[in-house]
Parts: C-alpha cells; structure tokens; sequence
C-alpha cells in the first residue's frame, strides 16, 4: 500500500472513531503532490478507491501564493493535504466548532503517523479561500463543498541534523 493510501486509510478511520455515532458529512481528501516517486505532480483526490489524479501540473507555487504567511517556505514540502467539507455542515458555529475539533484531532494523528515515516507535517487554516477552492474542486464540488483544513507535509531536514547534535 503507498503512503498516500494509508494516510486516507488513517485519515478515515481515525476520523470515524472520533466521531461515534454523532458522525457528520465525511470530508473529502485531497492531495496536492509534487516531487513524489510515483505520481505525477498534480491535485489527487484520495479515498477508498486510492489516489485519483484530478488535475495534472505543479500547483505548489500556486498554493504558496495562497497561503496566508509568509514566513514558511515550501522548498521541502512535497504534499499538502487538503480537507473539503460540505458547506452545509459548517454553516453554523456548532457545526464550524464540531468539525474544527474533529480535523485538527485527526490532523494530530496524522502528524503522528507522518512523523514516525522521518516526515514532518504542519497544520494550518490560513489561505486565501476562492483560490483554494479553485485550485482543488471543480466548478460542481464548489457550489457544496469548501476546503476547511489542511496539512503540509515534506521532508524532515531536521533529522537530517540530529547526527551532528549527538
């Protein structure tokens, strides 16, 4: 199994144990890749069926531009995993606050399960929306869904260093 599909597996089984019985709309997950050993680069859709490849191209730049600080740099960062809600599901503080909890708990896990691969993996929520939007949904997806939440991953340079603190 490649790494992309055991992240959705992780992703939606963490996500259906936080949740219960109290299991609102699923988020979608989508991946945007770049510099991966098999995919091309490109905005992925990843569900049970593994990764569907939904635009070909090197969006990363597209995405930094969008990102609302400008203290990080993305030169290491080969993933960044995106979380579309139902726009429906969000639409009231309750729902907005359920669903803040229930990502950045299974983010948390992710986090966890990314490190132990040597990789390091960043929340955030600060971006320019509509270019988001934009970049990872169609026209269709866009008038239900938004990007809620996300995920940067990359390369740990970090554990690259730890040799010489030794």
């Amino acid at each position: 199994m490649d790494a992309l599909s055991q992240c959705a597996e992780t992703f939606y089984r963490e996500f259906s144990a936080i949740c219960g019985q109290h299991t609102p709309p699923k988020p979608r997950l989508r991946a945007l890749i770049q510099g991966h050993q098999t995919l091309s680069d490109g905005i992925y859709q990843l569900g049970d069926d593994g990764a569907i490849c939904r635009r070909q191209g090197q969006f990363m730049a597209t995405f930094e531009d969008a990102y609302n600080y400008n203290n990080f740099s993305f030169l290491h960062t080969s993933c960044v995993l995106f979380f579309a809600v139902d726009k429906q599901a969000v639409k009231d503080d309750d729902g907005a606050a359920m669903c803040n909890l229930m990502l950045g708990s299974v983010c948390q896990r992710l986090i966890e399960h990314f490190t132990q691969q040597g990789l390091f993996a960043r929340p955030f929520r600060s971006y320019d929306q509509f270019e988001v939007d934009s970049l990872t949904l169609d026209e269709e997806q866009r008038a239900e869904e938004m990007t809620y939440f996300g995920l940067l991953i990359g390369k740990n340079r970090a554990m690259q260093s730890l040799g010489a603190i030794k």
